[in-house]
């Protein structure tokens, strides 16, 4: 075999290799679970609720319904990994399209609660990971943090 046709299948091969190495390091590259994927395209629409003076969910229910086979504690991993995913979602606020990430918190504030408390026992008045459907990239990163240290430390309560 010339040697011009070796070296391009040995490139052939490193570059296949590169690109699997790629894939497997890259959670993005990975597919994702059937719970996100599900909650990527649920329909739903943040409304604003004059009488509770903030925007509530009108898909609710049917993210019970998603989330209520899973296995809780491999669930509460998955959507608080999920917090910070910029993937856009067909759920909507004013007619703008949410991230998943926004979308995971909704079912994990749905699923479990968590009562942050300071260093003598009283409830904080701010956490990071209570965030509205409005959360910026950096507050869904500061909640995906806050949660996964809840969810590490199974400090929280399932509903």
């Amino acid at each position: 075999m010339p040697k011009s046709k070796t070296l391009f299948k040995t490139f052939c091969w490193v570059a296949l290799v590169i690109s699997l190495a790629a894939c497997a390091c890259n959670p993005a590259a990975k597919e994702k679970s059937p719970v996100l994927a599900a909650l990527t395209h649920i329909d739903g629409e943040y409304v604003w609720n004059k009488k509770l003076s903030r925007h509530i969910y009108n898909k609710m229910a049917l993210i019970e319904t998603i989330v209520s086979p899973e296995n809780p504690e491999k669930l509460m991993t998955i959507l608080a990994n999920c917090i910070d995913d910029s993937t856009p979602s067909r759920s909507t606020l004013n007619g703008k399209h949410l991230s998943l990430g926004v979308i995971c918190y909704q079912a994990l504030s749905q699923t479990a609660y968590y009562e942050p408390t300071d260093s003598t026992g009283d409830i904080k008045e701010f956490w990071p990971g209570h965030i509205l459907p409005t959360a910026n990239a950096q507050e869904m990163r500061a909640a995906k943090r806050a949660w996964l240290d809840v969810v590490s430390a199974k400090s929280y309560i399932l509903y």
